[in-house]
């Protein structure tokens, strides 16, 4: 009887290390190609910190926390959310005499299926947020889709340059 229960113990030891080394491959072969398909993507800061573009792929962002953005590589502003990134870039782009007519300009024309991604007034939209007077964003989006209408519908659109900005990640330490 104890061999069967020994036997058991050993095949869930087994399986269960084997599905961590299938997790933790799949992983780092994941990071191997969206470093490969983006070379500029990231610049370690310290074990806890990762420089990356907020022109990088979304998909990157997913799962990690930002803890502050980087403008013209010497300005750092501290963020807690997605939504503070999504916040503190269009509001620079609002503040930039030579864009804040063309994110105007985009008011209620950037939409998307069936909500407006920045608006002149929060009607219409699950979640808005306040930018300025006469300017909504819709942020109940996941991440990866937040990021992407940041800078492929509404940053780029107004000609706002988003390869300048970086986003500080925080990591978790790996555990081994």
């Amino acid at each position: 009887m104890n061999t069967i229960t020994e036997k058991t113990k050993a095949h869930a030891e087994i399986r269960k290390t084997r599905d961590y080394l299938i997790k933790t491959i799949n992983e780092m072969f994941d990071n191997l190609i969206i470093k490969l398909e983006n070379p500029q993507l990231e610049e370690r800061i310290s074990d806890t910190e990762l420089k990356v573009s907020l022109s990088t792929h979304p998909a990157v962002f997913v799962g990690k926390k930002p803890i502050a953005l980087i403008f013209n590589d010497d300005e750092r502003v501290a963020v807690k959310s997605w939504r503070e990134v999504y916040r503190e870039t269009i509001t620079r782009c609002y503040e930039s005499t030579e864009h804040h007519e063309m994110l105007m300009y985009l008011r209620d024309k950037a939409i998307g299926k069936v909500r407006k991604f920045i608006s002149a007034k929060p009607d219409g939209m699950t979640r808005p947020l306040k930018i300025a007077d006469e300017l909504y964003g819709e942020v109940q989006y996941s991440t990866e889709c937040l990021l992407h209408i940041l800078v492929n519908q509404i940053l780029t659109p107004a000609r706002f340059d988003c390869y300048s900005i970086k986003v500080i990640l925080k990591e978790a330490l790996k555990q081994e």
